[in-house]
């Protein structure tokens, strides 16, 4: 049995933002999920995860919000053209080591 942890409210991030972190981060999936995270999490909720939450869950943590899910993973499909397994791989690893998983 999956533990998810409820759906929050998402803090919104304009356009232009979203633009300005793809720049800095030179058009990578990762990097750029983990700083959209940041940016639509408030952070001491972030802090309450810390070592308790992981993207989809594991034995020992809980899943992100399927809502927080849902919603980078539209911004990433409608971001790039072509997302692979190993970019989805890659984003789950960037915003875990946010937990410090």
């Amino acid at each position: 049995m999956e533990l998810v942890l409820e759906d929050i409210s998402l803090l919104r991030v304009t356009r232009e933002a979203r633009e300005g972190l793809l720049l800095q981060f030179s058009f990578h999936p990762g990097p750029y999920a983990a700083c959209l995270f940041a940016a639509m999490v408030p952070s001491p909720l972030t802090a309450q995860w810390c070592r308790h939450a992981s993207v989809t869950g594991t034995r020992t943590t809980v899943a992100l919000p399927r809502n927080l899910r849902k919603r980078i993973a539209q911004i990433l499909d409608e971001t790039f053209e072509e997302i692979t397994k190993a970019d989805y791989h890659n984003v789950r690893e960037h915003i875990n080591a946010l937990f410090g998983i």
